[in-house]
């Protein structure tokens, strides 16, 4: 009887253990894939995504195609089993176009000498950004361009004055790398500053990143040929990543809006995965950016030339939408007026239509 229990122990720790493998940490990790581990994957390209995209000065991060990168990457990343297969593949996705940024499994500390060593170049290359656009063209029309953005990466030359500059701000030194932590024990080491030749061309190239660049533009072009849709889900993730990190980097008022921006990510990515058509991908990213509560925030489909907004301020009271604030002299009568119903497009009165309106207002 003893050893039949013993047997059944052994049977039943095996089974347990067959779910396990352990790294070369030590750490274990689960064979059986999930999509928490889906998301997670996606999460880290999503942060790494943002901060090359708008911060590191690189040629080759300057010259591509970020939106059909975006859903190429997503794809790349999202079945990775494991942590050491997350980080090889995101080095794979990233040498190419950033190859001087350090993407580490523990906190390693490079500085810019580190990375770097010994150049001698004196003139430097920065981002300067006014503003960003905001149009994705990965689904055309998802999003508005800002026509008063501006962007150029600015030479620091050797005499410290700015060539092609937007501001007269210049990264200090001790920041021209900065350390992220994008996911547990994945650490992003990024320089804002790169030093350039006297081409001005940024360095850190190398043969082998140049051909790797290569290939991975006619990877993006295959992609691109091969049609973009809302129905695919990768596109659909893309398009929310780079929501999400215009707002994490550009919007200026988070001190004002009590919303845990960074906790948005996950839920929304996982909201993108699972819908099905345009209308669904385009309700989550209008709930994503209600979440800043800025009505100047808009997110536009490709139907919505027909959308205009009217010059006045209305708030809601007693379930009554009363206009407190008319910004045209010709809809000065309107104030202190009030809609009792909401009308669809045929003339019915559905006064139902304010509980799907009211969690879009802001």
């Amino acid at each position: 009887m003893k050893n039949k229990y013993i047997s059944v122990g052994l049977i039943v720790l095996l089974l347990i253990t067959s779910f396990i493998v352990i790294n070369k940490n030590g750490a274990q990790e689960p064979l059986v894939f999930t999509e928490e581990q889906k998301i997670r994957n996606i999460t880290a390209f999503a942060k790494i995504y943002g901060y090359v995209r708008y911060f590191h000065p690189s040629d080759e991060a300057a010259d591509l195609d970020w939106d059909t990168f975006g859903v190429y990457g997503v794809e790349q990343v999202k079945n990775a089993k494991t942590k050491k297969e997350l980080h090889e593949t995101l080095e794979d996705l990233f040498s190419p176009i950033a190859p001087t940024v350090r993407i580490a499994n523990k906190e390693v500390g490079y500085s810019f000498k580190d990375i770097f060593e010994e150049n001698n170049t004196s003139n430097y290359l920065f981002w300067q950004h006014l503003g960003v656009e905001t149009n994705m063209t990965i689904i055309p029309s998802t999003g508005n361009v800002n026509p008063y953005a501006s962007s150029n990466r600015v030479v620091i030359k050797s005499n410290l004055e700015l060539e092609n500059q937007l501001s007269e701000q210049v990264p200090p030194k001790e920041k021209w790398v900065i350390h992220k932590e994008v996911s547990n024990n994945l650490h992003l080491y990024l320089p804002l500053v790169i030093p350039i030749n006297e081409e001005e061309k940024t360095i850190g190239t190398t043969s082998e990143t140049f051909t790797a660049f290569e290939e991975l533009e006619q990877e993006l072009k295959n992609v691109k040929q091969n049609g973009i849709h809302a129905t695919d889900e990768n596109a659909r993730i893309s398009g929310i990543i780079t929501t999400w990190n215009i707002f994490q980097h550009f919007y200026p008022y988070w001190d004002e809006v009590e919303v845990n921006w960074e906790a948005q990510l996950a839920p929304y990515l996982t909201e993108a995965l699972h819908d099905q058509t345009y209308e669904d991908y385009l309700t989550t990213l209008r709930m994503l950016v209600e979440n800043v509560q800025d009505a100047g925030a808009v997110v536009t489909g490709k139907d919505d030339s027909r959308m205009f907004s009217l010059p006045i301020r209305v708030r809601e009271v007693d379930e009554k939408i009363i206009v407190t604030e008319a910004l045209d002299s010709q809809f000065q009568s309107w104030r202190y007026g009030s809609f009792h119903r909401w009308h669809s497009r045929n003339g019915v009165n559905d006064a139902s239509k304010t509980g799907n309106f009211r969690p879009r207002t802001s």
